[in-house]
Parts: C-alpha cells; structure tokens; sequence
C-alpha cells in the first residue's frame, strides 16, 4: 500500500546484509507501516497501543524538520534516500542516523515531543568549498604578485631612460 513520507515504528529487526534485507522488504510477512529492519542494534522494544504522531514542518533539498510526538520510544523512518553526508539533529542535539529498510534515514526516538532535523552537510562538499577558496586566493596572489613585478619593471626601465645622458648631433 501506500507509505507516507515520515511514520514512526516499534518493531525493530537487525540484519547488517543487503541482500537478506532486501529479501525481507519483499516478504508477504513484512509491513513497512509497523517494522522497520536496520544494520545496526536499536534499543527500542513494541509496546502495544502505542500512538504516535509526524508532521513535516519543512522540506528542502538539504534540510527536513519534522515534529515527532511518541506515547512510547520508536524509530522515526524518513523515506528519504540514505546517503552519506546527511545528519541528525534531535531537539537540537546531533543523533545517530540510522540506515532503516536499507534505503531510508531513521533516528531512535524516546518518548515525548521532539523536533527532528535531517541537515545534509558533506564533508566532501566542505572540502570542495575549501579548495575552492584556497584556489582562488593562490590565483588571487599570483595575479597580484605579477602586477607588483610588471610594475617594478617599469618604473626600473623609465628611471635608466630617464637617466641616461642626452646625445647630441656633433657637427
């Protein structure tokens, strides 16, 4: 059926191989609205009765915030694609992220009202950023040193014009 962008779930499995996961996602017994299978321990436990309730409060391409209240501890599924550089911050505080249905961004979540906000900032990208400025700063001082220098030149060659002796015809 239909899977909405953001749901929180209880049932956690742990399977750390892609293709056993994918096996499971494709299972009849498999409900993606009520489990969630990560690559890695969660300490999160099905209560039943358990309510909860997502709203996104803002999507964007780098950034999602979504207000999550939880009656019991759960694992919020983003069905966003998992992919390195994206992080977590959970009532402002950086969480773990975690790699749910082997392609979605999940986060632990306890009980209570929290904000969630998945913030896309790669350390590739930085480092890119920075080359790039440390490139145009080199350019930057190279161009400047050259006008400094083309300069110096010619002031040295109008100062040895300016000096040397004036020739005058002889008759």
């Amino acid at each position: 059926g239909f899977l909405p962008r953001v749901y929180i779930v209880s049932r956690v499995s742990v399977d750390r191989h892609p293709r056993s996961t994918m096996g499971k996602l494709v299972s009849n017994e498999f409900d993606p609205q009520r489990q969630v299978i990560l690559d890695t321990v969660s300490f999160v436990r099905p209560v039943s009765g358990s309510r909860y309730e997502t709203v996104i409060t803002s999507y964007q391409n780098s950034r999602v915030e979504i207000n999550a209240t939880l009656s019991d501890p759960g694992i919020l599924v983003l069905a966003d694609a998992y992919y390195p550089g994206w992080k977590v911050f959970v009532n402002g505080k950086e969480g773990k992220i975690l790699r749910a249905n082997y392609f979605f961004r999940g986060v632990e979540l306890s009980l209570g009202r929290h904000t969630v906000e998945f913030i896309y900032d790669p350390a590739s990208f930085k480092i890119g950023q920075v080359i790039s400025l440390l490139t145009i700063g080199f350019l930057a001082a190279v161009t400047l040193i050259g006008v400094i220098r083309r300069k110096r030149r010619l002031r040295r060659e109008t100062s040895a014009i300016s000096h040397q002796p004036v020739q005058e015809g002889t008759n």
